[in-house]
């Protein structure tokens, strides 16, 4: 489960020592209903102050959205604004009694909506909101980028990346903004190509990142203590691929670079004084912890298919996170933030005990304070069983797979529904589609087929030019290799697609007719060389080159105009489709549109359920309900489940 957003707020606590947690698993019970995994109350921005006694939370659902301080002990809101939803884009603590927040909204302008950020200041102390930048001339009123949140030497200070004035030009500005006082002042200006800044844990300036998308000029640069001056550390030209900066190292005096070496990103590590680089960690993480009030690099994470690991620089930092695990024995625990003492720590926890729970765990008091509920109606007992399951593609290839099983059936001869949803590996854990499915009798199959990305680059070049081809018998060759087990019933498969996904699913289906028994398509593309001429004709920074390189390098194409894509799409396959197709998109959504044409032309009109938002239908409750209950009556409709196999 990916625990970037936290749901469904509750007020009970549950309180523990750290090596063991007093909790009961629930008793096997019915399968909730599909509501209950698509509905989200959504806790996001979740941000612990640096005491460790509050936490600042967006808590809110369809209807209702707040900004909230809370007290942990109580679990009660100190605090509570009004938000819009998707209105914050970051929140960050200056001290114990400052908060900032980056406020987000859209301008319709001639080259599309354009996102507007804002920054807002809230003191604790005396209750009051006030909006920064808004009354002086040294920086304009919108900035780049989330605001970062600093106490320096006891004063509470928000820098952001803004913009002023020089000459003719805006120049992208890092500004400095004094909370106590109001007083704002221009820290550093980069030139036209500036993206970001990294700062020490004095709030100075250490780092800068530049890239001019119309050349793929890249540069990282640095300074150490002063009077050191600026001077480029890294520099690249790559389209796609290119370094990245990698915030501030393990102290003021390093800051880190993500750079691709022997085809595995890894982090490393720049000594601003000599400009030598060193692996940061001998390993291939795939996120890094920072020190939320002072910026330095503190630890790791490393995901494979069926665990995660996390890992502490200090020793005493490895050993308090050796007690929470061992506080959760056979649950996969998220580290999310922790407090300056580090005494505090919010984590994330999953399992057939405590279920979906966030936690707040005091080393002082050894107590895990439980905070909130990922899904109030999916108890630990109704978590279905999630595999991970390897095979063969035809050409030899090895693809690896997540497999959920649904509870309470046995597991041999099971409908089975190939879900392509996840585009990159982020982890292993709850997916709420997959779940969601899987509670109504399915096996669901989740392949990372070649040319996905986030585990190995093997994988990820094996797809180069095989989108059309290869990627789609990946699906068949995972249906193929359960059915030999006598897993699943080769007779009772559906597939299902989300966006590109759904481009494999369908054209799986056009492609090896009588393998499955019905098709979906959610938000779908069903014609590749329509969605990147639309996609090449947009406002920025759609036009840039690392978006067609990427493209063309999974196609295995040149050109966008190459025949070969329209031919190979669903849509130019839809005489093909002999069977049930359901179309899941919004109105007005020229990708559905033109799908749904090509199969009445051949005779087989799919069911069509438009959505009255827009794309970004997961954001929303109503929607996210209204795609899964579609999905499942379709699926119970044309694949129905029947009866479960006796254990």
């Amino acid at each position: 489960m990916t625990w970037g957003k936290i749901v469904t707020f509750h007020s009970r606590h549950i309180f523990c020592g750290l090596v063991a947690l007093l909790l009961t698993p629930n008793a096997a019970a019915a399968s909730p209903p599909v509501s209950a995994y698509a509905h989200q109350l959504l806790l996001d921005w979740i941000t612990l102050s640096p005491d460790g006694k509050r936490y600042a939370a967006l808590i809110g659902d369809d209807s209702k959205y707040e900004l909230q301080i809370i007290d942990i002990g109580t679990n009660v809101p100190l605090i509570a604004a009004a938000f819009a939803r998707g209105s914050i884009a970051g929140v960050g603590w200056a001290g114990t009694d400052h908060l900032v927040v980056t406020r987000q909204s859209s301008d319709r302008t001639r080259q599309g909506l354009q996102r507007r950020l804002e920054v807002h200041h809230l003191d604790l102390a005396t209750r009051s909101w006030q909006p920064l930048l808004r009354n002086t001339s040294t920086l304009a009123p919108i900035v780049s980028g989330p605001a970062m949140a600093r106490s320096v030497a006891g004063v509470p200070m928000a820098f952001v990346n803004g913009w002023s004035v020089r000459g003719d030009e805006w120049l992208p500005t890092l500004g400095q903004i004094n909370l106590a006082t109001g007083f704002v002042s221009r820290a550093e200006t980069g030139n036209k190509w500036t993206i970001e800044w990294i700062l020490d844990s004095t709030g100075r300036a250490v780092g800068r990142e530049d890239f001019d998308p119309a050349t793929c000029s890249w540069k990282l640069w640095g300074r150490g203590a002063a009077p050191a001056k600026w001077r480029v550390l890294e520099s690249s030209s790559a389209c796609v691929d290119h370094p990245r900066e990698g915030g501030l190292g393990r102290t003021d005096n390093q800051i880190n670079m993500r750079k691709k070496l022997d085809d595995s990103w890894r982090l490393l590590s720049i000594d601003l004084a000599t400009g030598d680089q060193s692996v940061a960690k001998p390993f291939d993480s795939d996120t890094a912890f920072f020190d939320p009030f002072g910026g330095q690099l503190i630890g790791y994470m490393r995901h494979t298919l069926e665990a995660e690991t996390t890992g502490f620089f200090a020793e005493a930092d490895q050993k308090l996170w050796r007690s929470i695990l061992n506080a959760f024995p056979g649950e996969q625990v998220s580290y999310l933030q922790v407090s300056a003492d580090r005494n505090v720590v919010l984590v994330g926890v999953e399992g057939q005990t405590s279920g979906l729970g966030y936690f707040a765990i005091d080393r002082a008091k050894k107590t895990a304070i439980r905070l909130a509920d990922a899904h109030p109606g999916i108890g630990p007992g109704a978590i279905a069983e999630q595999r991970v399951v390897r095979y063969r593609a035809a050409d030899g290839l090895e693809i690896s797979a997540y497999l959920t099983l649904p509870r309470d059936r046995a597991a041999r001869g099971l409908p089975l529904v190939v879900l392509n949803s996840i585009e990159t590996f982020n982890g292993p854990g709850f997916d709420w589609m997959a779940q969601a499915v899987a509670s109504r009798g399915y096996a669901v199959l989740q392949p990372f087929a070649r040319g996905s990305g986030g585990l190995d680059r093997a994988l990820l070049d094996a797809g180069n030019g095989q989108f059309t081809t290869g990627v789609e018998t990946d699906l068949s060759d995972g249906v193929r290799y359960l059915a030999g087990t006598g897993l699943v019933d080769a007779g009772k498969v559906c597939t299902v697609g989300e966006d590109t996904k759904a481009h494999v699913a369908l054209g799986s289906a056009a492609r090896e007719p009588g393998l499955y028994r019905c098709a979906a398509g959610i938000m779908g593309v069903y014609d590749l060389r329509a969605y990147l001429k639309q996609w090449s004709a947009g406002p920025a920074p759609t036009r840039e080159p690392a978006f067609l390189t990427l493209w063309k390098t999974r196609l295995g194409i040149t050109s966008i105009d190459d025949p070969k894509l329209a031919a190979a799409s669903p849509k130019a396959l839809a005489s093909r489709l002999k069977l049930p197709v359901l179309l899941i998109d919004a109105k007005n959504y020229p990708q559905g549109d033109a799908m749904e044409a090509a199969l009445r032309a051949a005779g087989t009109p799919p069911r069509r359920v438009q959505l009255t938002g827009e794309a970004m239908w997961k954001e929303s409750n109503a929607e996210r309900t209204r795609v899964m209950e579609t999905l499942v009556d379709f699926l119970e409709a044309n694949n129905p489940p029947g009866p479960a196999p006796v254990k």
